[in-house]
């Protein structure tokens, strides 16, 4: 059987793909923009291939910055947002348990019991600014979406069918000329023939099949022979790294509650100091409330999830709402004597190498997490995407002839070499039947100019990702002292709020930007350590009042009981069972609080100013452990 020809197969109809069909297609917004005579006259026939098309189940991919529904607006594809109950998102709302203070004290010491806390919460409101509106909603819902606009698309074909990893090479230049499949309905496999072929399913099998392997390469045949050959620069890992995990699960709504969150619209990030990590929140629906739960690489909690929320999620979440609806979850495992259902996630992280050149296989190319993930707490990884996708789609819709033709066979120019002595896995197809892009060369520029305009919206959301979880998921007193110097940094209103925000989400994309915020934290942090109050242990204060109230209370206490106990059972014992009980129990009482730590809010003297300034520089090298390597990995290009 002749193997089906199409000019761009995309593997993976989850968010990229879908988005990536549409860009392509004749409905695209994005032709608008580009002069016609630049583009085919026929639409391009496209294959949309995944391997499971019924609406998909999962805990992250939920939450939409504005930035990415602006990127949504430049595709056209904006009404996949609607009739998906999907949730307007207007900022962050970011808390953690406050240590209430007791009256009575001085303006510069205030007390509190220690472990007294637990319902009170300090928060920060931080807005989208100029009126910018980010989305939540199902995973599942807004995907089925996607798919559906992109199947109505001209030229766009949508098929359940199960891509091998083994591709369809050309045995003399090595290029990717497509896939072979499975369909869902057969058990026959069929090869699919494709100009391009596009990698969106996050898979890392393709991703290795993309890029070229780390071995010498022979030089190109005619060409001036040098003394050492040339190596292909693909000698990085290429497997996706765990952060840890997210656990998830779906809090319902009482009946007559639009929201159960603190602020209405309004994500929420819940810092606890005995997590494991930061607690996310955020609507999804009219009717519920996702939680994401982090549990680090490593973490004993990992070991025991239910028992960790029980014990120290529950009681920290900021509402009644919140606490009686996750109970009632609780309850209802503990009923059934069955698991919480919840969800799990990876929490991934994968820096972009770049693509083209001599890097990569021609015909072939990596889109969404096949190519770039980061952590999912600050929910930036469909803006990166959507925006890849304006960018690339823009760059091959403005070259779309010379690329493919008008629907006649183009003519294979191999400008990397030939490459058939590269390890090739996967099924060789015989050269006269290869179906490809006339012009490879062209494809190297688009990709050189892709990697250097997406740098700044990229770099900025990898960036701000990872830094947020280190930051706000760290345990070392050097991460607590920047947290809470965030914290602080966030509560001074104005630029300190809407110069991070509008980077979270995806509306700045200016990694220096970053970098100045990122170090006024850290600098703001060192001023929070001088200046502002912070809590220390004390022993034994205030030991004299202690000792003469609980000797008075429990004198009067004793008298009354026993003089009360006396008329009932004996005017003389009940008076001498009063003196006792009341020396003894109130004696008893002071001496108990005497030895009790307490915890006293306090700002540093001047004699701690010697240890806080030699502290001053490992907090700031902690910032610099966070923030340096993040940004290395972002700037380099080889």
């Amino acid at each position: 059987m002749n193997p089906s020809k199409y000019d761009v197969i995309i593997v993976g109809a989850g968010v990229a793909g879908p988005a990536m069909a549409y860009a392509l297609s004749s409905s695209s917004n994005l032709r608008k923009a580009i002069p016609e005579s630049s583009q085919r006259k026929k639409p391009l026939q496209i294959l949309l291939v995944d391997s499971k098309l019924r609406k998909p189940e999962r805990i992250v991919g939920e939450l939409l910055q504005p930035g990415g529904v602006l990127a949504l607006r430049r595709l056209g594809l904006e009404r996949a947002l609607d009739n998906i109950d999907a949730v307007r998102a207007k900022g962050y709302c970011v808390m953690r348990p406050k240590v209430p203070s007791s009256l009575g004290k001085s303006q510069n010491e205030e007390t509190f019991e220690k472990g007294s806390s637990g319902t009170q919460f300090e928060q920060v409101h931080i807005s989208y600014p100029d009126g910018n509106e980010g989305r939540s909603f199902h995973h599942g819902e807004f995907v089925s979406s996607l798919r559906a606009c992109a199947a109505s698309a001209p030229g766009v074909t949508l098929l359940e069918a199960s891509v091998q990893s083994d591709l369809v090479y050309c045995p003399h230049t090595g290029r990717i000329l497509g896939v072979r499949a499975t369909r869902s309905s057969g058990k026959r496999v069929e090869i699919f023939l494709a100009k391009l072929t596009i990698f969106a399913n996050g898979n890392s099998s393709f991703r290795k099949a993309v890029y070229l392997p780390a071995t010498t390469r022979p030089p190109v045949a005619g060409a001036e022979s040098t003394s050492s050959p040339a190596k292909t620069p693909t000698d990085k890992n290429l497997d996706t790294k765990a952060l840890g995990s997210f656990y998830g699960l779906v809090l319902p709504h009482p009946p007559n509650k639009s929201y159960i969150l603190p602020m209405y619209q309004h994500g929420t990030v819940v810092l606890v100091p005995d997590a494991a990590g930061p607690i996310l929140l955020y609507q999804v629906s009219s009717h519920d409330t996702r939680i994401l739960i982090d549990i680090p690489k490593n973490s004993p909690h990992a070991r025991a999830v239910p028992a960790y929320i029980k014990s120290t999620i529950l009681p920290n979440l900021p509402t009644p709402e919140l606490r009686e609806s996750l109970q009632s979850l609780v309850d209802e495992a503990e009923e059934k004597e069955g698991k919480l259902k919840m969800q799990s996630a990876i929490n991934p992280f994968f820096p972009a190498p770049p693509q083209g050149g001599c890097r990569t296989r021609e015909g072939g190319l990596l889109l969404g997490d096949a190519w770039n993930q980061r952590h999912p707490l600050t929910g930036g990884g469909m803006t990166v995407a959507f925006w890849d996708i304006v960018t690339l789609a823009s760059e091959l819709i403005s070259t779309e002839k010379e690329l493919f033709g008008e629907g006649d066979t183009g003519q294979a120019t191999s400008t990397n070499g030939p490459k058939d002595t590269m390890p090739l896995n996967g099924h060789v197809l015989k050269h006269e039947e290869e179906w490809t892009i006339g012009r490879w060369d062209l494809m190297d520029d688009i990709f050189n100019r892709w990697w250097w305009r997406r740098k700044g919206y990229a770099s900025t959301i990898n960036i701000l990702s990872v830094a947020l979880y280190d930051l706000f998921g760290g345990s070392s007193s050097n991460l607590e002292t920047l947290q809470t110097g965030c914290f602080k940094y966030f509560e001074l209103g104005g630029e300190a709020i809407n110069g991070p925000v509008t980077l979270l989400a995806g509306l700045a994309p200016r990694p220096f930007l970053l970098f100045c915020h990122f170090f006024a934290v850290a600098f703001y942090s060192l001023w929070v350590m001088f200046t502002h109050r912070r809590p220390v242990l004390v022993r034994g204060q205030n030991t004299k009042n202690e000792d003469s109230n609980g000797y008075t209370n429990g004198h009067a206490n004793g008298h009354a009981n026993g003089y009360a106990n006396g008329h009932a059972n004996g005017h003389a014992n009940g008076h001498v069972n009063g003196h006792t009980n009341g020396h003894t129990n109130g004696y008893s009482n002071g001496h108990t609080k005497i030895m009790d730590t307490r915890v006293v809010m306090r700002r540093p003297s001047i004699l701690e100013y010697p240890n806080l300034v030699i502290r001053s520089f490992a907090v700031f090298w902690t910032a610099c452990i966070v923030f340096g390597p993040l940004m290395w990995t972002e700037i380099k290009w080889w």
